[in-house]
């Protein structure tokens, strides 16, 4: 709810007190449509509301604040965008200014100039114990909370130390997790019988981060490990986790083994056999099996089972041919 308040509040909101900002934006490219040009307070001090919008306008995408609540002595950032819509879209040009925040002196300053890009980077540091070979970063576009929607995956990354530069970032605000994947499934394991270490990007602007255009601080990240072993234990029951669902193409078992044999088998809602998965041998620990489907088997709901030494365990999949 947050993060709706904050990103709906930089496109309506305005407050009270003085001052003039000033600046321009480079665009790429030979742009004809408006952009939006926000103001806002860096949330360490007073004035958490001290919000503001102009548009600038092409060709030459000058902009001016002349707000009341501008005031001396007081840090403020600079953001900037072209929305092709609304919700505005992850890769839409944005940016910020390279040397936010900064401070107004004797209620004028100019040279706010902001470049806009359609992708970006920033640096990642991590503050962990274990093994930074395992370390991702999730990163989600925040554009679709502004009508009340929930964030997006933009994509994975693959850090493999503890500080790391991500280029290739679609442009636009942005929250981040982080995490080891201990497990090697790809997915950032956070319930069930596998935990991973994890832990959210937070800062003043409730996690949030702009890439695009401009220099960017680093994000950073405190992984410690907590209760959560960075070597997982051997299961003592029987599990299976399935993903992603629904799936097209193919679907991952993650299985937890109890250290009798395994069998993996496909059934339909009526309970009639469809397919063999696999079959192992028994195991602790945890194993990664990949299923496509034969051609000919139709698209639905379907029962995941599996069964060893007289546990059964089941998930239910959504197939989408």
């Amino acid at each position: 709810m947050k993060r709706i308040v904050l990103l709906t509040t930089l496109l309506i909101c305005g407050a009270a007190f003085s001052g003039m900002v000033m600046g321009s934006l480079i665009v790429p490219g030979t742009p004809t449509d408006t952009a939006y040009v926000f103001a806002f307070h860096d949330f360490s001090t007073l004035m958490d509301t001290a919000f503001f919008y102009t548009l600038a306008l092409p060709p030459d995408y000058d902009f001016v604040f002349d707000e009341p609540g501008l005031i001396d002595s007081y840090d403020f950032n600079v953001m900037a965008l072209i929305p092709s819509g609304l919700p505005p879209s992850s890769g839409d040009p944005a940016g910020q200014y390279p040397d936010n925040p900064f401070q107004i002196t004797g209620g004028l300053i100019s040279g706010i100039d902001v470049e806009l890009a359609v992708v970006g980077g920033t640096n990642v540091v991590v503050s962990y114990p274990g093994n930074p070979d395992s370390l991702k970063i999730d990163i989600y576009n925040q554009y679709p909370m502004l009508m009340g929607g929930a964030p997006t995956l933009d994509g994975t990354w693959e850090l493999s130390d503890t500080l790391a530069s991500i280029d290739s970032i679609p442009a636009g605000p942005k929250s981040a997790i982080i995490w080891s994947d201990i497990n090697g499934n790809g997915y950032c394991d956070t319930t069930g019988f596998v935990q991973e270490p994890h832990a959210w990007y937070d800062n003043v602007l409730d996690g949030i981060f702009i890439v695009g255009g401009g220099v960017f601080n680093a994000i950073d990240f405190d992984l410690g490990t907590g209760n959560v072993s960075e070597r997982i234990e051997s299961p003592k029951e029987l599990g299976i986790r399935c993903f992603p669902s629904p799936f097209n193409s193919a679907v991952s078992i993650l299985v937890a083994g109890n250290g009798e044999p395994i069998e993996l088998d496909i059934y339909d809602l009526r309970g009639q056999h469809v397919d063999k998965i696999a079959q192992s041998d028994g195991f602790s620990g945890f194993s990664l099996v990949r299923y496509s489907p034969k051609a000919d088997m139709p698209g639905g709901m379907y029962l995941v089972k599996a069964t060893a030494g007289g546990e059964t365990k089941t998930q239910k999949i959504i197939y989408m041919k």
